[in-house]
């Protein structure tokens, strides 16, 4: 049996001088530093302007992307959005592309450990040399505007998102898949042309941007159809439905509803996966081994393969049955029901509100029916803490819960608070003391398993403290 030591995963490891991130100042001369270290400084100077906080509207980006000669221009896109759901569904979008032959762009956010997950071409990220000469471009971009025009700096996730449309562009990169950061109608990915777009799942998150009932989160996502543009949507709330079913009808795209199009049945589940029959209206499907654990992953599956034949049929990017099937097959999407353990089984999840304790309580049911089941959870701060420890309630029979090392994080004393509020009770210590005492916990009952989740800061923070 493993210790908490024993945990590991298989992590691809980069070519070159890895950079992890850090959130400290480096100091010296940029000019006589590697690159690695260069590319750290500019990265570290991104954080503190994504601390500075979130400011939606699409002036900046537009005018950004603009002065750069609008990279997104001409592009063949899938737009992506959701409360939940949304980066599953770009990955298996993106391994279904690949497996076609095409050579996909991928754009998502946040990373687990590295900057340069967030942005791939033929599923490769891009390399640190890439990274930091496409950055310099764009800040040079960044102070030609700040010389000629009166709107306020680009922030972290505009830059970001102006830098991954300029390198998609030279890469050749077609299709693009691109995953909204929060909300849609402001999102800084809201000024494509996209030939299709999709919207996971509707929850409440990010209240204070996105408004606090279900219509409201639900009409900010549907900011994201374009006039004409067939939108994809997945299992959501009646209420999220009609609201976004109103703006479809309104700017005369058509709306689809996934778990109509796509016929999903899960022949069983376990630790490799879920095997699935499929059919949609124009093909049946080989049978599948999904490697992605949970229900939730098949209505996130019958969203990328309704999205899938849409793109094909409307734009002619060839996608077959079997680009199709193979792609599933050989998704990746870590952090997201990943076992990093079997013996105790211990599954890392990104699940950081509500609807996504609700979802994993349903996937560890699954797994485990009648085993005694454990959680190690920590949060950032402007996650609903509360709302996801009285989900989960009395599912989990221990409950430890930690403080991130990120900047955003949630103070302990606040998510003790919340966990007092919810009627959990939780243990309180450091992420390597809890893994340990989880793992020692779930070996001593012989039976016991483990779930880590509550943020994808700690899926990160946990892969950096065990890595492969």
């Amino acid at each position: 049996m493993e210790s908490a030591e024993g945990v590991r995963k298989t992590w691809p490891k980069p070519a070159g001088t890895a950079v992890c991130v850090r959130f400290d100042a480096i100091t010296g001369d940029s000019s006589q530093m590697s690159v690695p270290s260069a590319l750290q400084q500019f990265l570290d100077d991104l954080y503190l302007r994504r601390a500075r906080g979130i400011k939606l509207g699409l002036d900046s980006v537009r005018a950004l992307l603009t002065e750069l000669g609008d990279p997104h221009q001409g592009a063949r896109i899938v737009h992506v959005a959701g409360t939940n759901g949304k980066g599953s569904v770009v990955a298996m979008l993106d391994s279904i592309l690949r497996s076609a032959g095409h050579r996909s762009g991928r754009y998502t956010s946040p990373h687990l450990i590295r900057f340069n997950e967030r942005l791939t071409v033929s599923g490769s990220e891009i390399s640190d040399d890439e990274l930091y000469a496409l950055l310099q471009d764009v800040e040079r971009s960044v102070q030609s505007l700040d010389e000629s025009s009166n709107l306020r700096k680009p922030t972290f996730f505009e830059f970001t998102t102006a830098a991954g449309f300029l390198w998609f562009q030279r890469q050749g990169a077609d299709p693009w898949i691109l995953e909204t950061g929060l909300g849609g109608r402001l999102d800084a990915t809201n000024v494509v042309d996209p030939i299709v777009t999709a919207i996971t799942s509707i929850g409440i998150d990010h209240a204070s941007f996105l408004g606090n009932t279900i219509e409201e989160v639900a009409g900010e996502k549907a900011g994201i159809i374009k006039p004409g543009i067939p939108v994809v949507l997945g299992r959501m709330h009646a209420a999220a439905t009609r609201t976004i079913a109103e703006a479809a009808s309104t700017r005369g795209a058509e709306m689809i509803l996934a778990e109509n199009a796509v016929s999903i049945r899960k022949k069983k589940e376990d630790r490799e996966g879920q095997w699935i029959e499929m059919e949609t209206a124009s093909r049946r499907y080989r049978a599948i081994r999904l490697p992605l654990v949970g229900s939730h992953q098949l209505e996130n599956a019958a969203v990328a393969v309704a999205v899938a034949e849409i793109l094909s049929r409307e734009s002619g990017v060839q996608i077959d049955e079997n680009a199709v099937a193979d792609g599933l097959e050989s998704v990746s999407w870590s952090g997201r029901g990943e076992f990093v353990s079997h013996d105790p089984p211990v599954l890392l999840d990104c699940a950081h509100n509500p609807a996504g304790a609700t979802a994993l309580v349903e996937m560890a049911k699954e797994l485990w029916p009648g085993r005694p089941i454990g959680l190690v959870v920590g949060f950032s701060k402007e996650k609903d803490a509360e709302g996801f420890l009285r989900t989960i309630g009395s599912h989990f029979d221990r409950v430890w819960v930690v403080e991130l090392r990120n900047p955003a994080k949630l103070p302990l004393d606040d998510i003790l608070a919340a966990a007092e509020r919810a009627g959990v009770q939780v243990e309180a210590c450091e992420l390597p003391k809890a893994c340990r005492e989880a793992i020692d916990w779930a070996n001593q009952l012989g039976h016991g398993a483990v779930c880590i989740a509550g943020s994808v800061y700690l899926a990160g923070e946990f892969l950096e403290r065990f890595p492969g």
